[in-house]
């Protein structure tokens, strides 16, 4: 802390985005991944939602 609120702001700000940058980013929203994990599908990462959005299928709607 500085003692100068703006100055102190853009430097969280700075760090803020330097720490989002680090993270995995979702190939399908595009969001950084906060989560503990990520899903990994032939080499494009998801979040989660974007996952279960494309890939969780109900056993009760299959047709083998």
């Amino acid at each position: 802390m500085t003692g100068d609120p703006i100055r102190d702001y853009h430097t969280w700000d700075i760090d803020q985005y330097e720490a989002e940058q680090r993270q995995p980013h979702c190939c399908k929203c595009g969001k950084a991944i906060w989560d503990d994990f990520y899903w990994d599908i032939f080499d494009a990462i998801y979040c989660e939602e974007c996952a279960e959005d494309g890939f969780r299928k109900d056993t009760d709607n299959y047709e083998g």
